[in-house]
């Protein structure tokens, strides 16, 4: 029984993503020019993100797949069904941190968008760490005053 179809020259089991129990694998093929273009299958619901990514990252509730278009940087955000959710252009790589939230580079500024590529927190900081469950440490400047911004873009300066 065919479980993951032969068509694909590599594959990867996600240990991120739910792992392999998940049913999700990065499928790559190799171009006329031997480059390795990704996509995305998972072999219980059968979905399939065609092969035609630089790079595919899948979280526990969106797929994240990058392409480059007239020479930018294209990331379509992708549902687990396979559906577009939203497209970004001139981004650098998104990470997916706790639920949905990804933390996204735009401009040399870092912002946070939510699974459906609404931007959460505005691209405006030059430094960005994960805080807590829905809150993150943010700077504007290179010797910057740190502040709390919440998930929701509200920020919270700490007293000095």
């Amino acid at each position: 029984k065919e479980i993951i179809p032969v068509r694909f020259d590599f594959i990867t089991f996600l240990e991120d993503a739910g792992g392999p129990e998940k049913g999700w694998v990065i499928t790559s093929i190799r171009t006329g020019d031997n480059e390795k273009m990704k996509g995305a299958y998972n072999f219980l619901t059968k979905v399939s993100i065609p092969e035609e990514y630089e790079d595919v990252r899948i979280s526990k509730h969106v797929i994240s797949a990058k392409k480059t278009v007239d020479g930018k940087a294209q990331y379509s955000f992708l549902d687990l069904k396979g559906n577009l959710i939203a497209t970004a252009e001139n981004l650098e790589s998104p990470a997916f941190y706790k639920g949905d939230e990804i933390v996204v580079r735009k401009d040399r500024k870092i912002g946070l968008l939510d699974s459906y590529g609404k931007t959460l927190i505005p691209f405006k900081y030059r430094s960005f760490q994960y805080a807590a469950p829905s809150f993150w440490w943010a700077s504007e400047s290179k010797y910057p005053r740190t502040v709390l911004v919440g998930s929701d873009g509200v920020e919270y300066r700490i007293k000095d």
